[in-house]
């Protein structure tokens, strides 16, 4: 008899190029970016097969830090820039202090400015910030459509902000300001923004730099779709976000007086948003939201997911002068169209559900899903108004939105007696929230 044959690839066969393969695509993923240089290049010594399929594989090589201060970081990166061949290159750039002979060093990035797609540069001051782009006045960057700049030193109002837009990339459609304060972006900079983000130290209606950089973006930038801004100060009447392509809001709030959501929904014309995440808010701003009269009707009129979430704290039970407004009915006047809501992290969350969905509320037709993660002091109360909604919505003969639970819900038997749909709630989906 013979013996039956495979036509499998023993594994061991199959490692070198497979694996080398993986790496090198998982390494376009975002989340690698700071994969640490000396661990790729100790991978290309292993042996020969495996060098021969790194230095074969260009995009392993497209991705890289350059750390001013770090020794021998420029040759590596003029290593990198070599293997990577003719590909697109995301590039982050560390310059927290440097000198004019440091700032030489950067010259050879120039010869590849066509191939940058993606740069981040890290600065401590305007200053610095300077001596990191004098090398690419006049320099064109045909492919870069995302960028970052992000002030790493110490807040300085004082000090002249720094002109972050001098890079000539016209197809910029990503842009993110971390701690940054500036002035505005020219309109070359605006026609395909799509995506900004704004983050630390904003402040959006108090007539600073940040201000009017925020009314020349509103205005100009036609084509935006996502933003994420944070908002350290109180509107003022002058302040706003008016857009009609953002689809996507997500704002993150430190002010945490009662009226500082209601004040900031207020002041946003977005007729085309479809989902809004709103972040570091609290029960008690909720209920002023739903049961506000300060909004046109439909002031929301597109949106259909609304989220919203925190850290978690126990201390609003514990502070008199917060107070939780009874929520009368769903909030069908301000988000007509919405089929999902989301509560994490919120204190009073078995009263927002109670007021919503519960006997004394109206019906929410559209509703289709509900995500609860509650405080954990605060589990019981609301499962015992999750029951609640359960049952009056079946006694009315009312449709009944499908839930996704925390653990510490969804372990709880009733669901599968009562027959309800219940999703667990992903926690690193929730983490995914909470480090935005």
């Amino acid at each position: 008899m013979e013996r039956a044959t495979s036509n499998l690839t023993p594994p061991i066969l199959r490692l070198p190029n497979e694996l080398i393969a993986e790496i090198a695509a998982a390494r376009l993923d975002e989340a690698a970016q700071h994969t640490k240089e000396s661990t790729i290049i100790l991978l290309s010594h292993v042996c020969q097969r495996f060098r021969q399929t790194l230095l074969g594989t260009s995009a392993f090589w497209a991705t890289f830090t350059l750390d001013i201060y770090e020794e021998g970081s420029v040759n590596i990166s003029r290593l990198f820039l070599e293997r990577s061949a003719m590909r697109e290159v995301r590039l982050s750039l560390e310059a927290l202090d440097l000198d004019d002979a440091e700032a030489k060093s950067l010259l050879h990035l120039i010869p590849h400015a066509t191939r940058i797609s993606w740069l981040s540069i890290a600065y401590a001051s305007p200053h610095t910030l300077s001596k990191v782009l004098a090398p690419f006045e006049g320099v064109a960057f045909p492919r870069l459509a995302h960028v970052e700049f992000s002030n790493e030193g110490d807040w300085n109002m004082d000090e002249r902000p720094p002109n972050l837009f001098t890079l000539d990339c016209p197809n910029i459609s990503s842009l993110i300001l971390s701690s940054c304060s500036h002035s505005p972006p020219p309109p070359h900079w605006l026609n395909n923004l799509t995506h900004l983000e704004v983050r630390e130290n904003s402040h959006l209606g108090d007539g600073d730099d940040t201000d009017r950089i925020f009314h020349d973006i509103k205005d100009q930038a036609l084509v935006l779709t996502h933003l994420y801004f944070e908002i350290n100060s109180s509107y003022e009447p002058n302040g706003g976000i008016s857009s009609t392509s953002l689809t996507h809001m997500h704002l993150k709030f430190a002010n945490e007086e009662g009226g500082a959501l209601v004040d900031g929904l207020a002041l946003c014309n977005t007729p085309a948003l479809t989902h809004l995440t709103l972040h570091e808010t609290h029960g008690d701003q909720i209920s002023l939201l739903f049961n506000g009269s300060e909004y046109p009707d439909h002031a929301f009129p597109s949106l259909t997911s609304l989220v919203f979430i925190s850290q978690g704290t126990d201390k609003c039970k514990e502070d008199s002068n917060i107070w939780f407004t009874p929520i009368a009915s769903p909030p069908l006047r301000l988000f007509p169209a919405i089929s999902s809501l989301t509560l994490i992290g919120q204190c009073f969350t078995a009263k927002i559900l109670s007021g919503t969905l519960g006997p004394e509320s109206a019906p929410w037709p559209l509703l289709r899903t509900v995500t609860v993660r509650p405080l954990e002091g605060d589990v019981d109360e609301v499962y015992a108004a999750l029951q609640e909604v359960v049952q009056w919505k079946r006694k009315r003969q009312e449709p009944l939105p499908a839930f996704r639970l925390s653990q510490n819900l969804f372990a709880r038997g009733y669901w599968q007696e009562a027959g309800v749909d219940v999703e667990l709630l992903d926690d690193r989906e929730v983490l995914d929230l909470l480090k935005l």
